[in-house]
């Protein structure tokens, strides 16, 4: 489908919706990992590093995957006002939410993968990155 068809959603709206769910999984992690430490109370700063990283990144599969799959949108999108489609126009599906965000889940964090992303979705015809490419989804204003 052309440009013509979706409303496509931009770098900048796209970032703001990234931060938000930034805050939201850094307290939704956080809430998981205090009572875990309190429970297993890692002997070693290293264990502790362990588990944090364990429960980081678990926890944000689960949201980023689970919240797409389940409304088409992370708390940060819906808050933005965007939502993850495929080229029909309907919300991904599980399989589409987990490949598109694989990319984000093995780069996250790093400058250069962001720096990538960027790049992507401002050439892209219909402001893909790397992630929307591979699952065949993009991110559009509703």
């Amino acid at each position: 489908m052309g440009r013509k068809n979706f409303n496509y959603a931009g770098v900048l709206e796209r970032g703001l919706a990234l931060l938000l769910d930034g805050l939201i999984t850094f307290m939704l992690l956080l809430a998981v990992l205090l009572p875990l430490i309190f429970v297993f109370q890692p002997e070693s700063p290293e264990s502790a590093e362990a588990l944090a990283g364990f429960v980081g990144i678990v926890g944000s599969a689960v949201y980023y995957v689970g919240t797409e799959a389940k409304w088409g949108a992370t708390g940060g999108k819906m808050v933005i006002g965007l939502r993850v489609v495929n080229r029909h126009g309907e919300r991904c599906s599980p399989g589409e939410a987990v490949i598109r965000n694989i990319t984000k889940l093995l780069g996250s964090g790093t400058l250069l993968a962001v720096i990538v992303a960027i790049l992507l979705i401002v050439s892209s015809e219909d402001n893909q990155r790397l992630g929307d490419m591979m699952a065949n989804t993009m991110v559009v204003r509703n």
